[in-house]
């Protein structure tokens, strides 16, 4: 059995610039949406995870307000409103079968684009990027 180890080395792009070095925190969950198939004379709920398959990119950033850093890439998103290029892999290495890259198209969770923090604290911001179309698993080197 493989054991990926401490994860400390992932990777994320959003636009095609490298957010890496920002990066506190990331979780990437895949989903399909959960259908209740129960009728009328079955004992126990019947579902099935048949729906169509949705992506969510939780990332806490620390905050740079510099051109093609955390701020300029989250606004620019934000103004454009529909799907931006996201990549995330686990590691910043080479891709292949044990470190694919996910890849898809998102959006800004909630159409918002968080900017703020705790007085005498570093600037951070949590931010949720979902997906507007296919995830691609991408494991070619």
């Amino acid at each position: 059995m493989a054991i990926f180890g401490k994860f400390w080395n992932g990777a994320l792009t959003v636009n095609g610039q490298d957010l890496t070095d920002h990066v506190q925190s990331i979780k990437l969950t895949i989903g399909k949406e959960v259908f209740d198939l129960t009728v009328m004379g079955q004992a126990a709920k019947v579902r099935a995870a048949i729906g169509l398959e949705e992506a969510s990119l939780a990332v806490s950033f620390l905050e740079d307000m510099a051109a093609s850093k955390v701020y300029a890439c989250n606004k620019a998103m934000y103004d454009a409103g529909t799907g931006t290029a996201v990549t995330f892999s686990l590691d910043s290495g080479a891709k292949d079968a044990t470190n694919p890259s996910f890849e898809f198209n998102a959006i800004l969770s909630g159409g918002q684009l968080p900017i703020g923090g705790q007085h005498g604290q570093l600037l951070k911001t949590d931010v949720t990027y979902l997906s507007t179309g296919v995830i691609t698993v991408d494991t070619t080197p």
